[in-house]
């Protein structure tokens, strides 16, 4: 049982990994005009 939630958490975070970057990166471009958003400026 243990080893299954193991796995199916994996299942989790790997989908959440293919949903995410798309996400990452839009934001990046829509924030380019203000860096501060992704921790350009300190």
């Amino acid at each position: 049982m243990y080893k299954k939630t193991i796995k199916g958490l994996k299942n989790v975070v790997t989908l959440a990994m293919d949903l995410i970057p798309p996400t990452m990166t839009n934001q990046v471009r829509t924030a380019k005009p203000r860096p501060e958003i992704h921790g350009s400026n300190p």
